[in-house]
């Protein structure tokens, strides 16, 4: 809604006229809106013109001051409906940050439930036996667990290709196999992208290893039973275990 200015009807003609609003009438222009506290301090402004040349004194000195008080009083009310509104804002944006958070953690619960649980293979458990592999054709066989899509699995492909190397240089003396649940162009791909030059068993539920979750290694010994488990990520302690366990 525009703001009108309020004219005098006995103020003299050299009633102060802003710039931009004899611009604009001269031109014919329809005056540009306006908010609510700057017209209300605009018309105090031609009030206060009107009685002090009018009816100076008493009366001017007694009305101005109940309108400064008026103007006063809608900038805080003005104030008080934007802090209102602020509140409702953030309200609103925290509830929306709540939500979406909760939303993430079901859906990386649903689409992701073996990084949420973290149950190993219990020790001396009996695996069954791999598609096209026997345990008794090594005296140990090293499984290396993991998944597409699994972030700690990619982190710990470095450490896998370190395996990979101790295995070649015949310091190992477990025979290493990857083991995936999906389907075998995706876990072919993985392992060439990771340059991680082993055996690869596709397709295979991990439920029937005892398995859990991603990543797992797994020693087993040539009857097919386990002789260590490390579940997840392996930091320099873990990482030296597996390391030391593969070599005796």
């Amino acid at each position: 809604m525009g703001c009108h200015i309020i004219k005098p009807l006995f103020a003299s003609s050299a009633s102060p006229v802003l710039k931009s609003e004899r611009n604009t009438y001269h031109h014919g222009q329809r005056p540009r809106p306006r908010t609510q506290n700057y017209c209300t301090a605009k018309r105090v402004f031609w009030l206060r013109n009107i009685f002090a040349k009018s009816t100076p004194g008493t009366a001017s000195s007694a009305i101005i001051p109940g309108l400064e008080f008026q103007l006063g009083r809608r900038l805080r009310m003005s104030g008080r409906g934007f802090k209102e509104t602020l509140e409702v804002v953030t309200s609103i944006t925290v509830i929306a940050g709540v939500l979406l958070l909760s939303g993430f953690v079901v859906y990386r619960s649903l689409n992701h439930p073996a990084e949420s649980a973290q149950v190993p293979p219990a020790v001396g458990a009996a695996l069954p036996a791999l598609p096209g592999y026997n345990w008794g054709q090594h005296s140990k066989t090293l499984l290396l667990v993991i998944r597409k899509g699994c972030h700690f699995c990619e982190d710990s492909l470095p450490f896998y290709r370190e395996l990979l190397q101790a295995e070649r240089n015949g310091d190992s003396k477990a025979f290493l196999i990857s083991v995936l649940p999906d389907g075998e162009i995706d876990a072919t791909h993985m392992l060439q992208d990771a340059q991680l030059d082993v055996p690869v068993v596709a397709s295979f539920p991990l439920q029937q290893l005892h398995i859990s979750a991603t990543p797992t290694v797994v020693l087993v010994d040539r009857n097919g039973r386990v002789e260590h488990a490390w579940v997840g990520e392996q930091q320099a302690a873990g990482r030296k275990a597996i390391l030391a366990a593969i070599r005796n």
